[in-house]
């Protein structure tokens, strides 16, 4: 069975701490890693 796979969001905190997120999860036996850049221009945003 594969391990189960965490996302960390890039937040301040959370990106801060990853080194320890990261420990956390693989000591419950779970693998960890980061999410994925966001870029403004990659969603369309709408006010109305």
């Amino acid at each position: 069975m594969d391990k189960q796979r965490i996302g960390i969001p890039r937040a301040f905190f959370y990106y801060i701490y990853y080194p320890a997120w990261r420990t956390f999860f693989e000591a419950l036996g779970s693998k960890s890693c980061l999410a994925p850049i966001w870029k403004p221009q990659s969603a369309e945003l709408r006010w109305w």
